[in-house]
């Protein structure tokens, strides 16, 4: 009988625990809900209900884990109290209207591992703690209002699969430890403003698939050691200041589909258009 009583004491402690932490959570979405002028949303929340019943939420032990919220109408800013959210992994607002800074506290999101804001209207430059969110896989910022430089610790998110920033007023030179990041596999910093050269160093993204550095002020040679990339197969350097011989390692890599180069100032293009010719690859290096 005792034992019976312990377990049922447990039990009323573990739901009302459940239900103060689901209570807490959701004052946070309301306060988003708020920031983002909720009631100008295509699919609009009813404030009323359970937090699992929101529409794009996803709620794991009385926890939101999920934010799912695309092409929805979002207006406003990101509360700070939205990186709140402890537990939350995902938080995808592709294609809205959001404008305004990132909070400065994403930090505090410490399971965060995608965070999709492409297509809005962000601000301001990247926090420098966002590099603190070392459980992130995925950046995806394009299309935005960025300004600034590229968080020169980026390399602290040694799980970081995606990083694409491209098409914001992003400037300064790539720090060469951006390089050291060796799980990542697409790279898209197209259409900013970046310059220098692009390191030799790239060589260690042995993981990488997709390089796009499109339109900005790179200059200086291709490295060979681009050709160590085993895995990648979409190369896009094109418009750029990129000058010298193009390495001929590049057409060895066997999974390479997409190689764009055009708008740069190679010696010998007549002679690597003619070796591209025999492979089967989607390229421009006029």
């Amino acid at each position: 009988m005792i034992k019976f009583y312990i377990f049922f004491i447990f039990f009323l402690i573990f739901f009302a625990g459940r239900g103060q932490i689901l209570n807490s959570e959701k004052q946070l979405l309301i306060d988003f809900y708020e920031a983002t002028n909720g009631e100008f949303w295509k699919e609009k929340w009813n404030i009323q209900e359970p937090v699992e019943k929101l529409k794009g939420v996803t709620v794991v032990n009385g926890f939101v884990t999920e934010i799912n919220l695309p092409y929805n109408n979002l207006t406003g800013y990101l509360p700070a109290s939205l990186f709140e959210l402890k537990y939350v992994q995902k938080i995808n607002l592709y294609l809205n209207q959001i404008s305004g800074k990132l909070p400065s506290n994403i930090d505090d999101a410490q399971n965060l591992e995608v965070l999709n804001l492409t297509l809005n209207q962000i601000s301001g430059t990247l926090p420098n703690n966002i590099t603190n969110n070392q459980n992130l896989k995925k950046i995806n910022l394009a299309m935005n209002k960025i300004t600034g430089s590229i968080p020169v610790e980026i390399h602290k998110l040694k799980k970081l699969e995606v990083l694409d920033l491209n098409s914001n007023y992003l400037e300064g030179e790539l720090q060469k430890i951006i390089w050291d990041l060796p799980n990542l596999k697409e790279l898209n910093l197209s259409n900013n403003e970046l310059k220098g050269e692009i390191s030799e160093e790239i060589m260690n993204l042995k993981n990488l698939e997709k390089l796009e550095l499109f339109k900005n002020k790179f200059s200086g040679k291709i490295p060979s050691q681009l050709g160590k990339l085993k895995k990648l197969h979409t190369l896009n350097l094109g418009l750029n200041k990129l000058n010298g011989y193009i390495p001929q390692n590049i057409l060895a890599l066997k999974d390479l589909q997409y190689l764009f180069l055009s708008g740069n100032k190679f010696t010998n293009v007549t002679q690597f258009e003619k070796l591209c010719s025999k492979y089967a690859l989607e390229y421009e290096v006029k």
